[in-house]
C-alpha cells in the first residue's frame, strides 16, 4: 500500500513537472508575442511620424507652388504689358 502511494505520488509529481514545463513554454511564447507586438507598435508610430512629416512637406510644397504660380502670373502680365507698349511704339 505504501509502495502504491509512492507510485501515485511519483506519477503526480511527473504530471506537475510536465504542467510546469508547459506553463513555462506558454509564458515564453506570450513574452515573444508581446515583444513582437511592441516592435510592431513602435514601427507603426515611426511610420505615422513619417507620414505626418511627408504630409507637412507636401503642404509646404503646395504653398510654394502656389506662391511661385502667382509670381509667374504677375511676370506674365508685366511681359504682356511691355509687349503691348513695344508694339504700340512701333505702330
Amino acid at each position: 500500500m505504501l509502495e502504491k502511494a509512492r507510485s501515485e505520488c511519483r506519477v503526480k509529481d511527473e504530471s506537475i513537472r510536465k504542467l510546469e514545463d508547459n506553463l513555462q513554454s506558454m509564458e515564453n511564447k506570450a513574452k515573444g508575442k508581446d515583444n513582437i507586438h511592441k516592435n510592431l507598435h513602435e514601427k507603426i508610430k515611426e511610420l505615422e511620424g513619417q507620414v505626418e512629416l511627408k504630409t507637412s512637406m507636401q503642404n509646404q510644397s503646395e504653398k510654394q507652388i502656389s506662391q511661385l504660380s502667382e509670381k509667374l502670373k504677375g511676370k506674365e502680365e508685366t511681359c504682356t504689358t511691355l509687349q503691348h507698349k513695344v508694339a504700340a511704339f512701333f505702330i
